[in-house]
């Protein structure tokens, strides 16, 4: 089979195409036929490294892991002798995140039965991979570390990317009224998203407003904490979903240091992907069409590397995915 393979920290030019024996699933196991998958924040940051953490948990020197690629769709190949969940020809999706094998770019993987989620009905295999990651990590951010109630407000910084979409729609889903920070050229794609109000950072420094927030969810990661905590309300909240640099993380631990027992709070969105009710949950929520998924740009395997410079342009309206088949439909 066809699979992703990288033998070092770097761009996207350590990214090559090399061909793998296909996995045998073990008991518990499914392999499935990958149809999409997408690239994040996070595939990318695995791709060089940075920021240091990154290779303090997996590898100093070079990757351990020789693979990449978290989110998946596709369709169930064969099962394992335990397997009871699922069988060959069920479409299915998850995140191979958290230890789960990072390796979606590939045209086979081996997948627990407990990781995955049947995909849902009517949406296509590239519309179901863009789900996992940014949706499970915008409705825990929005949702749990949030704590989102009906009625109040939130600003979302990163309002387009995959991740600002889905959490914009998911703040909506939850009775949040929604200001979105993007720049001038998305306003209307925000809006599309059910944004309340759009903030045009390039015109407008949200940070002086005079508009008070109850949460706000920082994915750009272009302000400090002591700027948001200006326009955050009493009991407020500040998740942070993205990192930009070392020196941004050291801050922002030194904020949660500092507001430990205050009421306006600061919180990091430690996203578990490995939560099948959540991802279950956003299933359901765009099978019933209260939640969209957008695509911003597809890209075939082989193209791998262009995928990722397109990626790191940080000018996207949605997810970027890549395709391991062609002809992919939706099961109706």
């Amino acid at each position: 089979m066809k699979a992703v393979i990288r033998e070092k920290y770097g761009n996207q030019q350590v990214l090559k195409i090399g061909e793998l024996p296909i996995p045998i699933p073990s008991d518990n196991q499914v392999l499935v036929k990958v149809h999409a998958s997408t690239v994040n924040a996070y595939d990318d940051h695995l791709l060089k490294g940075e920021p240091f953490p990154v290779r303090a948990m997996n590898g100093l020197i070079a990757p351990k892991n020789h693979r990449l690629g978290c989110d998946m769709a596709g369709v169930v190949e064969a099962i394992g002798d335990k397997v009871t969940k699922f069988k060959k020809g069920d479409e299915v999706f998850t995140c191979l995140a958290d230890g789960n094998g990072d390796d979606a770019y590939s045209e086979y993987v081996c997948v627990s039965e407990d990781l995955l989620v049947i995909k849902p009905r009517g949406v296509l295999f590239e519309e179901a991979a863009t789900i996992p990651m940014a949706g499970l990590t915008a409705l825990q951010s929005v949702r749990d570390f949030g704590k989102i109630k009906a009625g109040k407000k939130v600003l979302v910084n990163g309002a387009s990317g995959g991740v600002g979409s889905f959490a914009v729609q998911i703040a909506k889903l939850y009775g949040g009224i929604v200001s979105a920070v993007c720049s001038t050229g998305k306003k209307e794609f925000a809006y599309s998203l059910g944004a309340d109000h759009v903030i045009d950072y390039t015109k407008e420094k949200f940070i002086n407003d005079t508009v008070k927030y109850d949460l706000i969810i920082d994915i750009a990661a272009n302000h400090t904490f002591s700027e948001y905590k200006s326009i955050l309300n009493e009991q407020g909240i500040c998740v942070i979903v993205g990192f930009s640099s070392i020196s941004h993380i050291l801050k922002i631990g030194w904020s949660i240091l500092q507001t430990r027992n205050k009421e306006k709070k600061i919180v990091i969105s430690t996203a578990k992907n490995s939560r099948i009710e959540d991802l279950s949950f956003l299933a359901a929520q765009v099978n019933e069409k209260r939640i969209k998924t957008i695509i911003d740009q597809t890209f075939p395997l082989n193209e791998i590397q262009q995928a990722f410079q397109y990626f790191e342009t940080q000018h996207l309206k949605g997810k970027v995915v890549i395709t391991m088949n062609e002809g992919n439909d939706t099961d109706e």
